[in-house]
């Protein structure tokens, strides 16, 4: 069979970029499929009487940002800094680290860090005050309908998971799963 013309290659890209998010997040992962146990109660919800989270700053360092909450501090490329934005969300039994882009006007979510619930993929624990609250990672996918330098964008900026999940073992009140 004989194919004429040029092959399209930005669809290929995105689809490899997309599989290669999933799969560093799965070896992320992998072994820390069982780090809660559903038996714990408490553990895995946010207490009451835990102090909300917040960003206490967003700053720029080198060739990182610097996301400082006042459960963990996490760090992505500066270069993606004009893409990704952050916002927390509280609810009653978890506290939500979103972070989201906005391509063509429309507000679209990369991924999510779950401090509590017992959500995603299980990334280990912090000690915010008096309780542990496990941590969990939850990746959105892209929009349907974008065209294909935003779907280009979206993807590169949901690569920033892995710097993120990487700077979380900085925090010394982080624990990784087992």
């Amino acid at each position: 069979m004989n194919f004429h013309g040029k092959i399209n290659w930005v669809p290929v890209i995105a689809v490899l970029a997309v599989i290669f998010v999933i799969l560093m997040v799965i070896v992320v992962g992998l072994d820390n499929r069982n780090a809660s146990n559903p038996g714990d109660g408490n553990q895995n919800s946010q207490p009451s009487g835990i102090e909300p989270l917040t960003v206490l700053t967003v700053t720029d360092q080198g060739d990182k940002v610097i996301v400082a909450t006042n459960y963990c501090a996490i760090k992505y490329a500066y270069s993606m800094s004009d893409l990704v934005q952050v916002e927390t969300i509280n609810e009653d039994n978890k506290a939500i680290l979103r972070f989201y882009t906005v391509l063509n006007g429309t507000k679209m979510p990369l991924y999510e860090m779950v401090f509590g619930g017992q959500e995603g993929i299980p990334l280990g624990s912090v000690t915010v005050g008096k309780h542990t609250l496990q941590v969990y990672m939850v990746i959105h996918e892209s929009m349907p309908g974008l065209d294909d330098s935003s779907r280009i964008a979206f993807i590169a900026a949901q690569e920033t998971i892995n710097d993120v999940a990487s700077s979380l073992k900085e925090n010394s009140n982080f624990v990784p799963a087992d």
